[in-house]
């Protein structure tokens, strides 16, 4: 009996700890996201991609050296015979051409010093909508995380409360035999608990649809089952509105974004002016 009860112990003690492994609470459901969404990676891709631009027009400011060797058999060779002398040849059979040219941009009106800049500044802003890609997927996860949670527990409540609606519908058909209420008691009560179901069904609903936006934030199979962890807790937190604004100023992505953006115009424009004058 001992070592029964110990087998049981130790089955559900792996049992919680597998379950414990398996469950993710908000913060691990956000660093997987933001690990494994393909968003990120088309914006660490257009990064990248920018990058490249910029030092390609970067490279404008580089030496250039340019070689060439080609190679010519002439044939019949021209040639003609002078007494005493004998077969003068006039011009070799095999040919050989070899050259070399260096180029260095001393002055373009700064045109390349406008296309880096202009380069520069989309790097930027797609470094910009990546950040902005992570809080937009980070609030999303956060949001149907807790809406799952939410709707989990309502469906706990609504069990509840067709489980007690169940038992009075019970009650009330024993007082109707009983000769203690009436038919119209029955029926309110049928109603009651067919608009319970209705409202369970509606929840299930809403479940399933936000389990599927997490599977697909998470990159899990349609048929997996994610195992939350969290609950809603109530914290004070002692605010300061000009505090708030002016860190909301200075951290909003959507406000450094613009301002790059205004940058590359400039940039533009700086590049369509040099381009003018070097013409």
């Amino acid at each position: 009996m001992k070592t029964l009860s110990f087998i049981l112990i130790f089955f559900l003690s792996g049992f919680y700890i597998l379950c414990a492994q398996d469950s993710l609470t908000v913060e691990e459901a956000v660093q997987r996201v933001l690990k494994s969404h393909p968003a990120i990676e088309q914006a660490l891709a257009n990064i990248r991609a920018a990058e490249a631009r910029t030092a390609l027009a970067s490279s404008a400011t580089l030496p250039e050296v340019i070689t060439e060797a080609t190679y010519a058999r002439i044939g019949p060779v021209p040639e003609f015979s002078f007494p005493v002398f004998g077969d003068i040849i006039l011009a070799p059979a095999n040919n050989y051409d070899i050259h070399a040219a260096a180029r260095y941009m001393l002055y373009d009106f700064g045109k390349t010093a406008s296309a880096v800049d202009l380069s520069t500044a989309r790097v930027q802003t797609s470094r910009d909508a990546m950040d902005l890609t992570k809080t937009n997927l980070s609030y999303q996860t956060i949001r149907v995380f807790y809406s799952i949670i939410l709707l989990r527990k309502s469906l706990l409540v609504q069990d509840e409360q067709i489980e007690s609606l169940s038992r009075h519908l019970s009650m009330t058909q024993k007082r109707v035999e009983a000769g203690t209420a009436t038919s119209f008691d029955i029926l309110t009560t049928q109603v009651r608990v067919a608009t319970a179901q209705n409202q369970k069904v509606e929840i299930l609903n809403s479940l399933q649809k936000q389990e599927t936006i997490l599977r697909q934030l998470l990159n899990l199979p349609s048929n997996a089952s994610p195992l939350l962890r969290g609950s809603f807790e109530q914290r004070q937190l002692l605010l300061n509105a000009d505090s708030l604004m002016h860190i909301a100023l200075g951290q909003r992505t959507e406000l450094s974004s613009h301002m790059m953006q205004r940058h590359r115009l400039v940039s533009k424009k700086n590049l369509i002016r040099s381009a003018t004058c070097h013409r």
